[in-house]
């Protein structure tokens, strides 16, 4: 069964500031249709909160996995792209922060907004006829608020007339099997059998669902430097991993050091999976451990269909985490686990203790970064 529930950790709070206005990292592009006049910026991060001012227009605010803010705005046709440029102010002169206003239009008409913010930001809406400066007192709330791509107004964006509302959740896939004490299967329940709390906090379930479709699984292996003594281990667990799954489910199986190896593309023939984990060997390099799940989870793109999930068997630590100052990686964590969340793929790292080999015996990273990674 698969139950899907809505966080619902929500903040309000009283804000005063005082802006003023800038444009820095701001890029901007504009288009001009028949109908709709269409100006898009995006600025650059990081941002920790956002005021928006738009009393009589629409505003839609969704959480993305990007560090920078983009705003979008649209008004209906008639204008100019300078005026609707004019009429959107963005000022960000106090640091991590970012006022984002918007005028009528000379004619009289509104704008509507699309406001996408990195996780955890925390989003004001300033009164209206309140100066541009700076705003105390009750908040206009949005139209429109939707949370890590929900497409409906959540409840708390409907509340929020007396503060800001911090985007930090979205919906949550939770992978439910219920078994008797002799293995079987229950397939009775249904959605009033389950209730779902957060930190205490009962969630609201969006949608319940058997699950019944094939899984696509891609089956990551390291074979970094760090995992060399588990090697036997890592070859053991992903045939036996290989074995036990369904025979419809297609698999692919990849591995990694600083650079990202396709060992198999998808494929049901378990004899060829067992062969080319078997022929594997440790690489003894370097570990690229986010941007190698970035390039396993492109890999989805090639099957139609189906679950999609990683099983990752890994000690987790990346080179950006025991060397930053030696390595860069292309993606970082949030960046990955944004990518993972819009697929709705499920990752499962598997972890493989290799700190105190690392660690103590070579002295090649430290206890912090396997915490970190851990985490």
């Amino acid at each position: 069964m698969r139950a899907i529930a809505r966080s619902a950790s929500c903040a309000f709070w009283r804000t005063t500031t005082a802006l003023l206005l800038t444009a820095l990292g701001l890029g901007v592009t504009a288009v001009h249709g028949q109908d709709q006049i269409v100006v898009d910026r995006r600025v650059t991060g990081p941002v920790e909160s956002v005021v928006v001012e738009n009393p009589r227009g629409e505003t839609e605010v969704q959480s993305w996995s990007q560090k920078d803010v983009r705003v979008r705005a649209v008004r209906p046709g008639g204008g100019t792209h300078a005026s609707l440029d004019s009429d959107l102010t963005i000022d960000r002169t106090v640091p991590r922060s970012l006022r984002i206003g918007v005028r009528d239009g000379a004619d009289g008409s509104r704008t509507s907004l699309q406001v996408f913010v990195p996780f955890n930001t925390r989003v004001s809406f300033a009164s209206e006829g309140a100066p541009s400066g700076g705003a105390e007192g009750g908040a206009t709330r949005p139209r429109f608020a939707t949370r890590g791509g929900a497409s409906d107004a959540t409840p708390e964006a409907e509340a929020a007339v007396d503060g800001a509302l911090e985007l930090n959740a979205m919906l949550v896939n939770l992978d439910v099997r219920i078994s008797k004490a002799e293995g079987q299967n229950v397939t009775t329940l249904t959605e009033r059998d389950f209730d779902v709390f957060e930190d205490g906090k009962r969630q609201k379930i969006i949608h319940f669902y058997p699950i019944t479709t094939p899984v696509n699984l891609v089956l990551l292996l390291d074979l970094s430097g760090s995992t060399r003594e588990k090697m036997d281990e890592i070859r053991r667990a992903a045939i036996t991993f290989i074995d036990s799954l369904n025979p419809q489910n297609n698999i692919a199986v990849a591995a990694f050091t600083r650079k990202f190896l396709l060992v198999s593309p998808f494929t049901t023939d378990r004899a060829l999976l067992r062969q080319r984990v078997m022929d594997l060997k440790n690489r003894d390099s370097g570990t690229a451990y986010y941007d190698s799940l970035w390039t396993a989870l492109e890999l989805f793109d090639e099957v139609e269909g189906g679950r999609r999930a990683v099983v990752v068997l890994t000690d987790g630590v990346d080179n950006t985490l025991s060397d930053p100052g030696d390595y860069s990686s292309k993606h970082d964590f949030d960046e990955v686990l944004g990518l993972a969340v819009r697929g709705e793929t499920t990752v499962f790292p598997i972890y493989f203790d290799t700190e105190y080999e690392v660690v103590v015996q070579r002295n090649l990273s430290s206890h912090e970064a396997y915490k970190t990674a851990r985490r």
